[in-house]
């Protein structure tokens, strides 16, 4: 199921604010000659951006709403055009937003209704891991329309959010962290939240000091960040990519560098984690090609992370796999992955609790990783 369906006029792209909601959660843009009312029944929201200045567009808003009366709905204007704006609050039965309002209030409206419509994120978890899946999630969206403004991105909620995810962690452990983002209406999101966790995990784990792992969580914050200049069609797309789409999606590590690179006084670990999360060691990944000691041992942690989460999240459109399963394909790819480094991750794989891992960490007397690694 879509999060939204955002209706178009025939050969239009979203409008204004519009363009950022397919970066913000699951969206299809839908032409409205080709709609149907299961395209509808399929969404958990419904976004109209169409000109109300066209009778038959009103029309058709009117008898959607009819048909799908409890679907929440958001409908676009353009508070410039009188017309419009009277047309949109005469329908009734819906949010309306003006295509050229501040990014802000199209984030607060999506959160609320998907709040509303039950988001994994307020209920059902503890404490401190709810508490900072929420702030992470502002955290994306606000960072997300930074990037896509060419604006800079929110450091200190960036900074304060690592420390949220390491609490939680800490705290309430690896599971109840998946447990709270696994089903997050942006597939992306949810990654990175997925590595952020994995890799407060494996850093303790790995017995590496407080500050190596701040700056691995922010890595996984931070590592797909040039994901935001990929159309969300070809990121979510279900099926095998064509040539073109899969080198546009290679080349978002290097989207990501030039985000970050902008960044004042951006740590050059995460920088290199956000270009180098796909190298593998024999020279078979990408970007560069890198191989063997070119590549850190705080970027082979991220890797690791970055790939089991791939392998073991949920989507609509792709198969996941179990933990036990995602470590072995892990282990059969043989030379390309650090192998000590694998095998210190499989207790982040199978045991869900920090204080286990720390325990752990200390019995075996694990050598630090320095922090410039």
């Amino acid at each position: 199921m879509n999060d939204a369906l955002i209706v178009l006029d025939d050969g239009h792209t979203p409008r204004g604010v519009v363009k950022t909601i397919p970066f913000l959660c699951r969206a299809r843009l839908q032409p409205v000659s080709g709609f149907t009312v299961a395209q509808g029944e399929d969404a958990r929201m419904l976004v109209l951006d169409l000109s109300l200045s066209v009778e038959s567009n009103v029309s058709f808003i009117r008898k959607l709403f009819r048909a799908l009366p409890d679907k929440p709905k958001i409908v676009f204007a353009s508070k410039s055009d009188r017309q419009e704006i009277v047309q949109a609050c005469a329908i009734g039965g819906a949010t309306v937003l003006g295509r050229a309002d501040p990014k802000s209030v199209i984030n607060l409206s999506l959160r609320k209704i998907f709040r509303d419509l039950g988001d994994p994120f307020y209920q059902d978890h503890p404490n401190t891991t709810a508490a900072a899946a929420r702030r992470v999630d502002t955290l994306f969206a606000d960072m997300t329309q930074a990037a896509l403004a060419e604006e800079p991105l929110p450091r200190s909620g960036i900074t304060s959010c690592a420390r949220n995810v390491i609490d939680a962690i800490q705290s309430e452990g690896v599971d109840s962290w998946l447990n709270a983002v696994h089903k997050h209406h942006s597939h992306t999101y949810c990654h990175s939240m997925m590595v952020s966790g994995y890799a407060a995990a494996f850093g303790e784990a790995l017995g590496l000091d407080d500050e190596t792992i701040n700056i691995l969580v922010h890595a996984g914050l931070l590592h797909d960040i040039g994901k935001v200049r990929i159309p969300l069609a070809i990121l979510d797309k279900p099926g095998e990519l064509e040539t073109e789409e899969y080198e546009l999606v290679k080349r978002h590590p290097e989207f990501g560098r030039e985000i970050l690179s902008t960044q004042a006084n951006m740590d050059e670990r995460i920088i290199e984690a956000t270009l180098s999360h796909h190298e593998l060691l024999d020279g078979s990944g990408y970007p560069q090609g890198l191989k063997g000691g070119q590549i850190s041992q705080l970027v082979r942690i991220i890797t690791i992370c970055d790939i089991f989460a791939a392998l073991t999240e949920e989507r609509s459109y792709k198969e996941h796999y179990s933990r036990r399963v995602a470590y072995a394909i892990l282990l059969e790819m043989g030379s390309k992955l650090d192998r000590e480094l694998l095998k210190k991750f499989r207790p982040v794989a199978f045991r869900s609790e920090f204080g286990e891992l720390r325990r752990a960490a200390k019995d075996a007397n694990a050598p630090k990783l320095a922090a410039s690694a």
